[in-house]
């Protein structure tokens, strides 16, 4: 009796041991997993959800005065860089900061009064700029009850968000915001963190008389990744009803014009595009532009890459002006147009 009640106490004991390591490895187990899911966590809800964000439309209402279509009409583009000013530094400054510049930024937009707008970097929430949305401030600061707001960046972090893209303000109602889908750097950081897009909606100028604004921002990294986007922008642009405006910053210039590129096959993007055989758009200046009409860095331009290009069967360019400004590190491009022609 006492061998058996020894030896079954024996394996009592062995078996709670071998229980015990086993208990502290699935402990292990799920620490590491709730570790990861509170690490990633963020990351892939933001991912997973990011096409809900790709495009929004808004139409609000604010204390102004419609504004009525006379045959004239303005045209704005400026590349705003996330509200950090002339400098390329996302983080050297805090919230209030980039808010103080941003209001700035709706000042100088209002005292232009343009009657559609194009902006480039705009944050709808990042940790750099404090997490406010830079296109609704901007929009109410400076008076424009349609907007439409496409996703470029869009992703976050346990520690921090990035989503931000490119807008079109209009002071006449907006419809058909679509994306227009460039071709990426490389599929894999588009789908980790998304890649540069454009966006083009409907302007109705007045009843039955509409046109089609693309707003775009191209990638900066290589002539040869632009030769592709102009491809995607010119298949975009066979698709559309209405006169096209194309406006943002191309981050191409001319093959004639100061610090152009080609790619590999000896193509420059810019010229690409404006090809009869693509869009045949007009833009200004037609030759080596001077020192005012340059628009890249701000502080000491040295190239063009913010264009606006219009179709010339219906609009005629009245005057275009870059203007000086050190709100951000690109200077904002207006063209006074004139309608010739309606559809």
């Amino acid at each position: 009796m006492n061998s058996e009640g020894i030896e079954s106490d024996n394996g009592n004991a062995g078996a709670s041991a071998t229980a015990a390591p086993k208990s502290r490895k699935f402990k292990k187990r799920w620490l590491v997993w709730l570790f990861l899911i509170v690490l990633f966590g963020p990351y892939l809800f933001f991912r997973a959800t990011s096409f809900s964000r790709k495009i929004v439309q808004v139409e609000q209402a604010l204390a102004i005065e419609p504004r009525q279509f006379d045959g004239q009409l303005s045209v704005l583009t400026w590349n705003i860089a996330h509200g950090r000013g002339a400098t390329d530094n996302n983080w050297e400054e805090g919230r209030q900061a980039k808010e103080d510049r941003v209001d700035e930024i709706a000042t100088l937009i209002t005292r232009l009064s343009a009657d559609i707008v194009v902006l480039n970097e705009v944050d709808f929430s990042a940790t750099w700029s404090g997490g406010f949305d830079q296109a609704d401030a901007i929009a109410r600061a400076a008076g424009y009850p349609y907007y439409v707001k496409q996703s470029n960046l869009d992703f976050g972090l346990i520690y921090g968000r990035w989503h931000f893209g490119n807008v079109i303000m209009s002071h006449f109602p907006i419809s058909d915001a679509q994306v227009v889908e460039l071709s990426p750097v490389n599929g894999w950081e588009d789908w980790v963190v998304g890649a540069k897009r454009g966006v083009t909606c409907s302007v109705e100028l007045e009843p039955g008389n509409l046109v089609s604004v693309i707003g775009v921002h191209m990638e900066s990294r290589g002539e040869d990744v632009r030769v592709n986007q102009v491809f995607d922008l010119t298949n975009k642009y066979s698709e559309l009803e209405y006169p096209v405006f194309i406006a943002g910053d191309l981050n191409t210039t001319p093959e004639s014009f100061p610090r152009s590129n080609l790619n590999r096959d000896g193509k420059n993007a810019f010229d690409n595009l404006v090809d009869p055989s693509a869009t045949g758009l007009s833009f200004s200046p037609l030759n080596t532009p001077d020192e005012a009409q340059l628009t890249f860095p701000s502080d000491n331009p040295t190239t063009l890459i913010d264009w606006i290009l219009f179709d010339d069967s219906f609009f005629k360019l009245n005057s275009q002006k870059t203007i000086p400004s050190l709100l951000s590190d690109h200077l904002p491009v207006m063209g006074e147009f004139e309608q010739v022609k309606k559809l």
